[in-house]
């Protein structure tokens, strides 16, 4: 595992579809680009493993923008439209339905025969700069093991999930330490599922 504070070294690392552990605005994320080489990264599974995660729990996509949305996501309605304007970039990942685009096993929600994905924007120019310029969305989750508190700081992620990581991007973000909150968008009205 290698860390250092070099924002060009980050990148580097994140855009060859390493796992990379970094604070964002809200907690400290593990993370990995979904896609490396035009196909499913295989650190997405490394990440379920590394965490002891239930596979049957998809993982959160950072993305940079509302384009990148749009390239992903299908059926976005007015209300989800009011809640993109009002909610990013920040602390509020919205949960849609996704396209036959997704590659299939890159471990997504089904229910009710829908395929979705929870999405967010995070509040953090340089981490929307990243995503942006590796030109797919991030798949990140916080860097704890399942059923633990999410970590605020990097000093607080566990010894045995740093061991494991690519790259530790030592940047302070100043996380506010509060996961997102999780707003399903694929009813009629919102569904608030954490706030």
């Amino acid at each position: 595992m290698k860390s250092s504070s070099k924002y060009s070294e980050f990148i580097e690392y994140l855009n060859a579809g390493k796992l990379c552990v970094f604070e964002t605005d809200t907690v400290v994320g593990v993370a990995c680009t979904i896609l490396c080489d035009g196909k499913i990264n295989n650190n997405i599974q490394r990440i379920y493993n590394i965490k002891n995660r239930n596979q049957s729990k998809a993982l959160p996509w950072l993305i940079s923008s509302k384009e990148m949305l749009n390239e992903w996501a299908i059926n976005i309605n007015e209300y989800a439209e009011d809640l993109i304007k009002e909610k990013w970039p920040g602390a509020t990942t919205l949960v849609f339905e996704v396209n036959d685009r997704l590659p299939e096993g890159l471990g997504v929600n089904t229910a009710k025969d829908q395929h979705t994905v929870a999405f967010r924007i995070p509040n953090c120019e340089e981490l929307i700069n990243a995503i942006d310029f590796v030109g797919c969305p991030v798949a990140c989750t916080s860097a704890n093991l399942s059923g633990d508190h999410a970590p605020k700081t990097l000093d607080r992620v566990p010894k045995k999930l740093l061991e494991q990581v690519d790259f530790v991007y030592e940047k302070k973000q100043k996380p506010s330490g509060e996961p997102s909150q999780i707003i399903s968008c694929i009813e009629n009205e919102p569904l608030t599922i954490r706030s």
